[in-house]
């Protein structure tokens, strides 16, 4: 007898099997979508992609940052004195040449302090010179004296001679020869005294001489540096160059040292930059570099590199194997590009968005002039210009660079003219 079958244990055997179905059939139609997507052709215009020829030529490892022209010689002329702006005759980015007037400073201090120092020379000078009037008549005195001196003692030594024949002859005592040999001894004493205060004013004399040659130069010396001012006090170019910097405060206090005027030679230039501080084992002196500037390149070397590091940024500054072309403005942004490895005879081929990715990938190779089929290539150094191919293409062989990114699955493309 027949056992009659449970109508659930019989749907749900139903729902696996349609599960079942349901399931391969997606399988199938993956597959079938996955082999059309592969291996039927596909094709796309020329104009939609770029295609560049492999080659063998230089490349470069470089680490890109920012950075800004800077005119390489720079002078800073600062206020002489303490001062008000009276006047400005020229603005910031103006060029000049040697001895324009950029600006006035008010004399009227500076014409206070040279009649002052003036009169105090005159003072001055008025008093060394009657100091050497007092010392030129002590000198006269100190001579006389000493003349007179010596004429009493020639004066004695006659008188000695003569009182001595007398008391020979018997006509005069011992006590006038001893008197008058005494008299002489004081005589001797006071011309040797005299002689010796002639000779210490004499070298105070020159002493006082070189004292007052000192005194009189320290205070021309001032005035000549007033008079200076005077003439600084109108700020004139010191040089050809370009106003970088002015300070245009008329009617503001400056003090003294305080920077009027920044001038720049623009007929050279360096470039400052600054990148990570992470980089910092990898810069060096001369380290090749070089700036990009209207898409055109100028070649250079890192000449100075500062070990302070600021905000996480090390700093440094390169200099350009030509310091100056016509297209150099101050402060203009440039791209700085550091080398830090360089192959002279690599495969390369121009930088594209088919390159963005691991260092093994694929990309398209044209197989003839209306066919690209996809390959597996091995790069080294890439930069913005070129990327080297370490293997999977040959020079002279064609690459699409850019233009195929939806078309990731595909192994082979037509292109259509």
């Amino acid at each position: 007898m027949d056992r009659v079958i449970d109508q659930s244990i019989v749907k749900k055997k139903k729902r696996r099997t349609i599960y079942k179905v349901s399931l391969i059939s997606l399988f199938l139609l993956m597959a079938l979508w996955i082999l059309t997507v592969s291996f039927f052709e596909k094709s796309i215009h020329r104009e939609e992609i770029t295609i560049n020829t492999a080659e063998i030529g230089e490349i470069e490892d470089a680490i890109s940052t920012v950075g800004k022209l800077e005119p390489e010689y720079e002078e800073v002329i600062i206020s002489p004195v303490s001062s008000i702006i009276e006047k400005v005759y020229l603005s910031e980015g103006v060029q000049v040449d040697i001895g324009d007037t950029i600006m006035s400073l008010n004399k009227d201090i500076l014409r206070n302090k040279l009649l002052e120092q003036r009169n105090l020379f005159e003072v001055e000078k008025s008093k060394l010179a009657k100091i050497q009037l007092d010392l030129r008549k002590n000198q006269h005195d100190l001579v006389i004296s000493d003349k007179v001196k010596a004429l009493e003692i020639s004066k004695l030594q006659d008188d000695r001679k003569t009182a001595e024949k007398l008391l020979e002859i018997g006509g005069g005592t011992g006590n006038d020869v001893e008197k008058i040999r005494k008299q002489l001894e004081i005589l001797n004493l006071e011309k040797k005294k005299s002689e010796f205060d002639l000779k210490s004013l004499r070298s105070s004399m020159a002493i006082n001489k070189n004292e007052t040659n000192v005194s009189l130069t320290i205070q021309e010396q001032a005035i000549k540096t007033i008079e200076e001012n005077l003439e600084k006090a109108d700020v004139r170019a010191p040089r050809k160059g370009v106003i970088t910097y002015l300070n245009t405060e008329i009617g503001g206090n400056i003090s003294e040292g305080e920077i009027l005027v920044k001038l720049a030679d623009l007929g050279s230039y360096v470039v400052t930059g600054s990148i990570s501080d992470s980089y910092s084992d990898m810069l060096y002196l001369d380290m090749p570099a070089y700036i990009e500037v209207n898409d055109q390149k100028f070649p250079g070397k890192i000449s100075s590199i500062n070990p302070e590091i600021k905000d996480n940024q090390i700093s440094f500054r390169v200099r350009l194997d030509n310091s100056f072309d016509k297209i150099f403005k101050p402060k203009m942004k440039v791209e700085i590009h550091l080398i830090a490895k360089e192959e002279k005879k690599a495969i390369r081929v121009a930088n594209g968005t088919s390159f963005i990715g691991p260092k093994e990938l694929e990309v398209f190779v044209l197989q003839d002039d209306n066919y690209a089929v996809k390959r597996s290539v091995k790069i080294g150094m890439a930069n913005k210009d070129y990327v080297q191919i370490i293997s999977g293409v040959k020079p002279g062989e064609s690459v699409i660079t850019a233009g195929l990114e939806k078309f990731e699955n595909i192994k082979k493309i037509k292109i259509i003219d």
